[in-house]
């Protein structure tokens, strides 16, 4: 029923729905998302750990009700941000389906923790940042929006919160400021 992946990461195998949480090997595993269960906090997750875990749900994703799901995320953020006067965007956690593919009117440039994910974009010649190592990279106020899909359930330091305050263009620093209010 469980496949080990690695760095205390597993996928649920059966056809059933995963529970929540469940016990293996006398340690209490919760549900991440889609199938994958950790043994720690999720916003503990050490940047290996997030690497295997962005290995099982590309292969996971494949399928096409998860496909389906996620797609449709990424599809309404864009939709939000095409809205907008936004010209400028860093995806902020992009993994490999990236949501620029959504917005053909959006300069979308991408940031991602696993090396591995990075290595794909630069690839396929998107400017793609490595978190926390390419951070001081960032160009100073030049994004319109910062996006984030699928990304907050990680830790995300005090140092690359200022990377996106320092990336975000002062326009959209005041207008999301003022929405707010």
């Amino acid at each position: 029923m469980l496949e080990h992946h690695g760095s205390g990461v597993y996928l649920w195998r059966a056809d059933s729905f995963p529970p929540s949480a469940l016990e293996h090997d006398g340690v209490v595993l919760e549900r991440f998302m889609d199938r994958i269960f950790v043994p720690i906090p999720f916003d503990e997750l050490t940047p290996v750990q997030i690497s295997t875990i962005n290995t099982i749900r590309e292969r996971v994703l494949g399928s096409v009700p998860n496909r389906t799901v996620n797609e449709q995320v990424k599809r309404a953020v864009a939709g939000f941000l095409a809205r907008t006067s936004a010209k400028s965007a860093l995806e902020w956690g992009c993994g490999y389906a990236p949501i620029g593919q959504y917005l053909p009117e959006v300069a979308v440039d991408y940031l991602d923790i696993d090396p591995a994910v990075v290595s794909f974009h630069r690839a396929a010649r998107r400017r793609c940042y490595f978190a926390d190592n390419d951070n001081s990279r960032i160009p100073a106020s030049r994004y319109d929006a910062i996006i984030s899909v699928f990304v907050w359930h990680f830790h995300v330091s005090f140092g690359q919160m200022r990377s996106m305050l320092r990336g975000a263009a002062a326009e959209w620093i005041r207008d999301s400021q003022r929405l707010s209010a």
